[in-house]
């Protein structure tokens, strides 16, 4: 007796669906930038409408017109819809909802061409470039800033801005510098080389690999929302007093500090795990080069030192918010704590820097796995 098989009503194991692959949707309905954009303005706008009816009848909101929750409200919704829309929520409500998580895509050469480098992509490579060309951009502003800055001292009797407007591309140029270029290093080079040289296929969590990047161009934004607000006229430290009481732009400042330090300790340690645990049979830790050794350090000062800096940032959003009292003196608290914080991050900030620049010397990046190598990067004779 014959058997009819229809594979168009085939199931899948578990019958979850018909087999085979599923249509392609329109590019526009596909996670991306695009979608990615629209979810953060939605998330801002409810946001921003949150803050107005939780706070709108305050007595320092009436009393200012200024209503910072309304603000870090929005930040904050914007942030998630900016997520969201990437699709980096895609997997976790599809096993919420009893489903398998789509395949983790380690080769480079997956479909989809330029468009996969303005998507939220697991594979290590993808993210290294994603991480190249962000960190490229954020130079590049910075360096607009710069320019600016510059030009305004080209005379001492000429002016093109204003004191305040120079004040705030003073601030806006040094945190784009000392913010968004911590992981100028660690983000693009340890992403893309460090899996290679301990003869890995992927880093050990590729969606947490690609969310320390994605977050970065939404910290990238809300910076320069600050100039929207007046901007920040403290410079890139952020010392209190004067951040409580500075203009609404300064809630941009504290913002998006916080979500770069966010960044920085997911890439952290993401990279202390891979290389602890996803290390080729033989790559003992004698073999490792020089360069997995740079960005392992940094990593550890990454997981040490950034979460104090999230920490603080988000303890001047408080003060400014929902009137904690943590760095306002006459309220109990302390101005220096704050440089407390700060500088448990600012200081290690300097290796942060260093370490990097020094693992990616020529001689100490030439290993990968199975070439006979020593700590040191040399190879061994035989």
């Amino acid at each position: 007796m014959a058997i009819e098989i229809q594979p168009e009503k085939a199931k899948q194991p578990g019958g979850q669906g018909p087999g085979g692959p599923r249509p392609a949707r329109p590019w526009w309905m596909r996670p991306a930038v695009h979608t990615g954009i629209v979810g953060a303005v939605v998330g801002y706008l409810v946001g921003h409408w949150l803050g107005n009816f939780l706070a709108g009848g305050y007595t320092q909101v009436v009393n200012s017109g200024e209503n910072n929750l309304a603000i870090v409200l929005g930040y904050a919704l914007g942030t998630v819809g900016w997520l969201a829309g990437l699709g980096i929520f895609n997997d976790l409500f599809r096993q919420m909802a009893g489903k398998l998580p789509r395949e983790i895509t380690v080769d480079e050469r997956s479909p989809g061409g330029v468009a996969k480098y303005f998507r939220y992509s697991l594979g290590h490579k993808i993210v290294g470039v994603q991480y190249l060309v962000g960190v490229l951009v954020y130079f590049l502003t910075g360096g607009l800033f710069a320019m600016a800055i510059r030009s305004e001292l080209l005379s001492p009797s000429y002016h093109i801005f204003s004191s305040a407007t120079y004040t705030e591309l003073v601030g806006e140029h040094g945190t784009m510098m000392m913010m968004m270029m911590t992981s100028v290093i660690v983000g693009p080079m340890g992403n893309y080389l460090v899996p290679l040289m301990i003869g890995s296929k992927r880093m050990a969590f590729p969606r947490i690999e690609a969310l320390s990047f994605w977050l970065t161009p939404a910290a990238y934004i809300v910076l320069l929302s600050g100039l929207l607000w007046g901007g920040f006229p403290f410079g890139w430290t952020g010392y209190a007093p004067l951040s409580i009481q500075a203009t609404q732009g300064a809630n941009a400042y504290a913002f998006a500090f916080g979500l770069m330090g966010l960044s920085l300790v997911l890439l952290g340690f993401n990279i202390i795990v891979t290389v602890i645990s996803h290390r080729a049979p033989g790559m003992r830790w004698s073999r490792i080069p020089v360069f997995v050794w740079a960005m392992v350090s940094t990593s550890f000062l990454f997981v040490l030192a950034a979460p104090v800096l999230v920490g603080g940032m988000y303890m001047i959003l408080t003060d400014r918010t929902v009137q904690t009292a943590f760095f306002t003196d006459d309220l109990g608290g302390s101005s220096y704590l704050y440089q407390n914080l700060f500088w448990f991050f600012g200081h290690p900030e300097v290796y942060i820097r260093r370490y990097p620049a020094s693992g990616s010397c020529p001689s100490s990046s030439r290993c990968s796995a199975g070439s006979r190598c020593t700590a040191t990067g040399w190879r061994r004779p035989g």
